[in-house]
């Protein structure tokens, strides 16, 4: 070979086997991004206006997110987790009840984020965080 290109010959069935291939992966690549199902983003929650400035500064960390007290001891306690926009809680005296965030589980507290071992409920306009009790994590 003097001068000239590399000539590749390859057989007609591979070329064609070639092109099938990324065919098919092209097709399951657009399938799966058009037929999945919509993510559900967590819900982002601002503190009330109730609390004056400087409550508001203490409950804020870098970035301005509220942070989450870790909950006082009380008759409420969470039982677990069933999916990522419901939890179960266990109410002293009561029946155990699943809440969605936004509902109110007990007067006065409301449900606000749910994640995997604990959630953020809020008491009385202060937020505050519920772990799982080793017993309810087996």
């Amino acid at each position: 070979m003097k001068g000239g290109a590399l000539k590749i010959s390859l057989p007609p069935a591979v070329l064609d086997a070639a092109l099938v291939a990324a065919l098919a992966v092209t097709a399951a690549y657009w399938t799966w991004v058009l037929a999945a199902p919509a993510a559900v983003a967590a819900s982002s929650y601002a503190a009330p206006a109730a609390l004056d400035a400087a409550a508001a500064a203490r409950t804020r960390t870098l970035f301005g997110v509220p942070r989450a007290a870790p909950a006082a001891a009380g008759p409420l306690r969470l039982a677990g987790v069933v999916a990522p926009s419901r939890a179960v809680f266990a109410v002293q005296g009561a029946k155990p009840r699943a809440a969605r965030p936004g509902e109110e589980i007990v007067p006065g507290t409301i449900l606000r984020e749910v994640h995997r071992d604990h959630v953020v409920v809020e008491r009385n306009g202060a937020l505050e965080r519920l772990g799982l009790e080793r017993d309810a994590r087996r």
